[in-house]
């Protein structure tokens, strides 16, 4: 059974267009989510008294199933960046720590 049969309204004889379905996601899941590789290079900053990325972090994510503008697009709307994928806390979390 393909997604859009299995997501359509009973009450529709139809199942909806791709872009129906692409909307109705967008309504329920967010554009920009908060990642810990977000966060750790702003709370280091932050620590030396640079608060200007934790503030921009908090704009951003108030508003996470909006449009931005391209340049938060290109900073946080990405996969995670190569050098942070063997740091702990950053790329995995064991369940006994």
């Amino acid at each position: 059974m393909s997604l859009r049969r299995a997501l359509y309204d009973a009450n529709s004889a139809q199942p909806p267009s791709c872009e129906e379905l692409s909307r109705r996601m967008k309504l329920v899941n967010p554009k920009y989510s908060l990642r810990e590789w977000f966060v750790v290079p702003a709370y280091n900053q932050a620590t030396a008294g640079n608060y200007s990325q934790v503030r921009e972090l908090q704009e951003v994510m108030t508003q996470p199933y909006a449009e931005q503008s391209k340049e938060v697009d290109e900073k946080y709307y990405r996969l995670k960046a190569s050098e942070f994928f063997e740091i702990a806390g950053l790329s995995y979390v064991s369940c006994s720590s």
